[in-house]
């Protein structure tokens, strides 16, 4: 076979696929934060609430009705959140399960600018990613991809919308490599590059090329001050740990909330409103309050930040905890910058100067860092968004102090620790998801070849022969597994059957390792180490070690073989409607299943008149097709089965004729 060589992910389709979710991240991205500022402006006046005092009634109104419209919005989807944001792509990621459906995510995205706009404690990040996600997942539908592929375009839709929010490409790329795949390989990073650094270019042609914090030189090099910076990622680490607590408090204080959905977030919308009325720098996503600690006509107290410190993460986790579609990045950074300017408020008690615009800096990476785990990516956000190289010491000091900090108090990250709640592993990157999100019973075969632990020589001998397997499991009366025989244990008996009344496969059969349907293939793989061990036994428990099945070294390899490098095997994975387990069938040479949309030129037709199969040599399995609100509907085929628009079929076929009937119809071939 010729040596693969070129892009490891088989065509230049991912980087065309990766540009268009750049332009298309970029460009919507550009338009939602158009929409808010107009909103804001509408509700608060020219310059907000922090600069144009609301009215008592004002403060608890605005936010309270924002609470109602993003309810509403939620309403027509029927309370059902799919995947949203930053942490739910993360699990898509890790589990490779789930799918973005763009109905719902339309209608969460507008529920999300109605939080945001009416001062919502929530960041805009989360609705710009989803811009980018639900583009990569409508590709996903028009163009085949590799699984592999699917999860890289997703990363690129996260890279696009971090790079759209924040004016930060590198950011946003390596957010996604040390955040959401866990990877920094090459062929990984490079589309993801592409999107992000085209997504930049558009917010930069809309919104212009200065920084979002450029304050001019920033000379913190001072080796006490730099120093100093280290104590900061101390506080930072606590300061994470405490944020992210605070949040899951808040979710679970409102769970405890026996109500509708849309009065919860109304209720989430009031209590923001009410500590608006003294501190409305609480409200938003918080640039306009990062900005002003960073260059205040006065500097605060230490009261006032350890207050705006403790009521910024209550308004956040009232926001998050209501249920409200949106991301905690932003205000993350407030946290963090708050807590930098009380550190700076302290050095300046003993070092002469004003160092509160550097600290507020560092703080918001130690923070970031802190919550998110993710030191690179905070390091590289705020030089990114301030511009000002000469923060990098300080910056790179306080956010690694910041992540080991939280790390030993607890190892999970905001976004880790909602996977491991719901028992997924995460202690692992994308080469590594496939055999960690792959079972023994999608794998597993249910031909075991087995005999009765009182089988003779010759029955032992009679299996070997007419199953063709190279291993026989000996069961008791209950199925249950006592061992196995091997070819080699008894070839020596084939052309000698005088033990064969003598012998019987008890007395033949060796202790065996077994696997069990629910273990992952990970946890099986070293039991393979062993070069003469080609399967394993499935049974039903080890407590009642019942046989169901094997699962053989080539099944494990194949499965490796198309996850991670997005190779086919001539296999198919099969699912039945209402079972849990897959199964694997095994393809003729050249023979291929795939899953084809209707060409334009048949839409109307029926399968009859079409006679796919002597024409073409295609046999139609399943028809599929989604309705209004995108549900997959599917249908077995029959000759009075009409074909339409977006329909998609399950064909089965050469290769070739597969290929040859969707280029006579103008169709591309899926890229394999």
């Amino acid at each position: 076979m010729a040596e693969r060589r070129g892009l490891q992910l088989d065509s230049i389709w991912i980087y065309v696929q990766a540009a268009a979710i750049g332009v298309v991240g970029g460009g919507l991205g550009v338009a939602f934060r158009a929409g808010l500022a107009w909103i804001e402006r509408l509700l608060m006046g020219e310059h907000g609430p922090l600069q144009e005092r609301l009215a008592w009634w004002q403060s608890l109104l605005i936010p309270t009705l924002g609470g109602l419209g993003a309810g509403l919005c939620l309403l027509l989807i029927r309370n059902v959140r799919g995947p949203f944001g930053i942490g739910d792509i993360v699990e898509m990621a890790a589990t490779r399960k789930g799918s973005i459906r763009p109905l719902h995510s339309l209608v969460q995205i507008v529920s999300s600018g109605f939080s945001i706009a009416t001062g919502g404690s929530i960041g805009r990040e989360a609705a710009n990613t989803q811009i980018g996600t639900t583009m990569a997942s409508l590709l996903g539908r028009l163009v085949p991809n590799s699984p592999r592929s699917r999860v890289v375009l997703l990363g690129c839709g996260v890279a696009a919308g971090m790079a759209s929010a924040y004016k930060a490409p590198i950011a946003g790329a390596i957010f996604v490599m040390e955040v959401v795949l866990g990877n920094f390989a090459m062929d990984v990073l490079a589309p993801i590059v592409v999107a992000s650094v085209i997504s930049t270019l558009i917010t930069l042609a809309a919104f212009g090329r200065d920084p979002l914090y450029g304050y001019g030189l920033l000379e913190l090099t001072e080796p006490s001050l730099v120093l100093s910076a280290a104590v900061l990622g101390v506080l930072c680490g606590f300061g994470g740990i405490f944020f992210r607590k605070s949040l899951d408090l808040g979710r679970k204080v409102f769970d405890l909330v026996k109500a509708p959905l849309l009065v919860k977030l109304m209720l989430g919308g009031l209590i923001v409103g009410a500590i608006g009325i003294g501190y409305p720098e609480t409200w938003g996503n918080g640039q306009s309050t990062i900005d002003a600690l960073a260059r205040p006509e006065r500097i605060p107290t230490l009261l006032a930040l350890s207050t705006l410190f403790l009521l910024k993460i209550v308004a956040t986790a009232a926001t998050y905890g209501s249920g409200a579609v949106g991301g905690i990045f932003t205000p993350n950074l407030v946290v963090g910058a708050a807590l930098g300017t009380a550190f700076a408020r302290i050095v300046d008690s003993l070092v002469e100067g004003d160092h509160h615009t550097h600290f507020a800096l560092v703080g918001m990476a130690g923070l970031c860092a802190a919550t998110v785990h993710a030191p690179i990516t905070a390091i590289l956000l705020i030089f990114e968004m301030t511009g000002d190289y000469d923060l990098i010491l300080p910056l790179m000091l306080c956010s690694i102090l910041a992540s080991i900090t939280a790390r030993l108090i607890d190892p999970d990250s905001i976004y880790t620790a909602r996977l491991r709640a719901r028992g997924h592993g995460v202690d692992h990157g994308l080469e590594e998801l496939a055999i960690h999100t792959n079972f023994v019973r999608d794998v597993m075969r249910r031909d075991a070849a087995k005999v009765s632990e009182r089988a003779t020589l010759e029955d032992v001998l009679d299996v070997f022969n007419a199953s063709r397997h190279d291993t026989v499991y000996v069961v008791d009366a209950r199925q249950r597994l006592l061992g196995q025989v091997q070819l080699h244990d008894v070839k020596q008996f084939i052309n000698d059957p005088t033990p064969g009344t003598v012998l019987i496969a008890a007395d033949l059969a060796t202790p065996s390792s077994v696997a069990t349907a629910d273990e992952s293939l990970a946890a099986i793989l070293t039991r393979f180490h062993d070069p003469d061990l080609d399967e394993l036994p499935v049974v039903s428990s080890r407590e009642d070690p019942v046989l169901d099945g094997r699962v053989t070294r080539r099944d494990v390899v194949a499965t490796f073989s198309e996850e991670v490098l997005g190779q086919r095997s001539m296999r198919a994975k099969l699912r039945v409607a209402g079972r849990k387990e897959s199964r694997w069938l095994e393809l003729p040479a050249g023979a291929v299943l795939e899953r084809i949309k209707v060409p334009v030129g048949l839409a109307g037709r029926s399968l009859g008149s079409l006679d796919l199969t002597g024409e073409h040599g295609l046999q139609v399995l399943v028809l599929l097709e989604r309705d209004e609100l995108g549900h997959e509907r599917r249908a077995y085929p029959s000759a009075d089965s009409v074909l339409a628009d977006g329909m998609e079929l399950v064909v089965y076929g050469a290769r070739e004729d597969v290929h040859a009937f969707l280029a006579l119809h103008g169709e591309r071939a899926p890229d394999r």
